[in-house]
């Protein structure tokens, strides 16, 4: 934390909010991964689903708050340091729950006229019109291993960026190691028999669409915080 001259005149309630100001070094702790400070975590949150209508989230979501600095690995007021030094189950529950909304905005009806939409892409992938949304209809079961790849590549780049800017971030593992995974975890998503274990609905429990699928992968590559938040 920086080191501040404090004059004899200055209030107790302006120098509380220069304590509990983020800092240079607000963020989880400093080990072997960077993560970023809270206020980055929100822009960088954001940034991935740029359709989002930001006035229809939780306020939680798009802004520092009392309730959700602590989860964001703010700086405590007592010590100055970082209250956790890596995400903890507070912050994934937190990231849950602001993620689900931002997934959903990228595949709404209006976010097919988007050139860069979730929707739009996905779709354009398995039909000749983007925006009609049929692509989303197709069963995932029905996709061969190769269009399945095909799909993850892309819903993950737009999500988590390229390979290019994100193997520096993933520390040991590859982009192909990482993408491995998100397809293990949304194939038991898919196949569970419950829906507490899925963070959408599915269009037909039995029957798993494309936009499906879409909607984890894109859900997924942001619970990866190992990689999608650390630089």
């Amino acid at each position: 934390m920086r080191r501040m001259k404090f004059g004899n005149r200055l209030s107790f309630a302006l120098a509380l909010l220069l304590v509990m100001a983020p800092a240079a070094d607000a963020s989880f702790s400093r080990t072997w991964r960077r993560y970023p400070r809270p206020d980055e975590i929100l822009v960088r949150l954001k940034s991935a689903f740029p359709l989002a209508e930001q006035k229809k989230l939780d306020p939680n979501c798009v802004g520092l708050t009392p309730a959700n600095r602590g989860r964001l690995g703010d700086n405590s007021p007592s010590d100055g340091l970082p209250q956790s030094e890596a995400p903890e189950i507070v912050f994934l529950g937190w990231l849950s729950k602001c993620t689900t909304p931002l997934v959903e905005s990228e595949f709404t009806e209006s976010a097919a006229k988007e050139k860069r939409s979730l929707r739009r892409l996905v779709s354009g992938l398995f039909a000749q019109s983007a925006e009609d949304g049929t692509g989303l209809q197709k069963p995932w079961a029905s996709l061969e291993a190769s269009d399945k790849q095909k799909l993850l590549k892309l819903v993950f780049e737009r999500v988590a960026g390229p390979d290019a800017l994100f193997t520096g971030r993933a520390g040991t593992s590859s982009a192909d190691d990482v993408r491995a995974d998100i397809l293990r975890s949304l194939e038991e998503m898919l196949s569970a028999q419950t829906t507490a274990a899925r963070p959408f609905p599915l269009t037909e429990p039995t029957k798993a669409t494309v936009g499906d699928a879409a909607k984890l992968i894109a859900y997924l590559a942001v619970m990866r915080v190992d990689v999608f938040f650390a630089y």
